[in-house]
């Protein structure tokens, strides 16, 4: 049977006078369980790219703080019902980050709602992407990261440098 469930978006906004805003955490209220989870994603590179000068491991900092607090909510179920969730995660004064709206479904398995949702909402933080290229007249995907094309610099650098020596 399916029970139900709500979930607030974690935008962060690095800028208050730009009001730029990007999703970096999925807060969770699994109603009938009576329990709350914070999740984000593994990697931060989109962050980087959206924003750069930003301090990932500061915003990471942050992000772990929001999962130990729904932590320590979760072991006085009663009180969740009382109070504002998402309010209670932020200070009055944070203004880099704020909560959406609250959401609403079902589910039947808790983890794979997790799941689905992670995916969902964080598919494009993830260290690699991919890139399309044709090859042998069909079309092929490519991990493209910065620590490949960084290799793939040098392998061509070195085959260029030994090619110059054996002319």
């Amino acid at each position: 049977m399916k029970q139900p469930f709500k979930y607030a978006v974690l935008q962060y906004r690095p800028s208050y006078l730009l009001d730029e805003r990007v999703n970096v955490g999925l807060l969770f209220h699994f109603v009938e369980e009576k329990t709350v989870e914070f999740v984000f994603p593994e990697h931060l590179s989109r962050i980087n790219h959206l924003f750069p000068g930003e301090e990932p491991h500061l915003l990471r900092q942050y992000l772990r703080s929001f999962k130990n607090e729904t932590l320590g909510l979760n072991k006085n179920p009663l009180y969740l019902n009382q109070i504002d969730l998402t309010a209670s995660l932020l200070t009055p004064d944070a203004n880099a980050f704020c909560f959406s709206d609250w959401k609403t479904g079902l589910y039947a398995d808790r983890q794979a709602t997790l799941a689905h949702y992670q995916k969902l909402f964080f598919k494009y933080y993830g260290e690699t992407s991919f890139i399309k290229i044709r090859h042998n007249g069909g079309m092929a995907e490519l991990p493209n990261t910065h620590k490949l094309l960084t290799m793939i610099n040098a392998v061509l650098i070195f085959w260029l440098l030994l090619l110059q020596t054996k002319i």
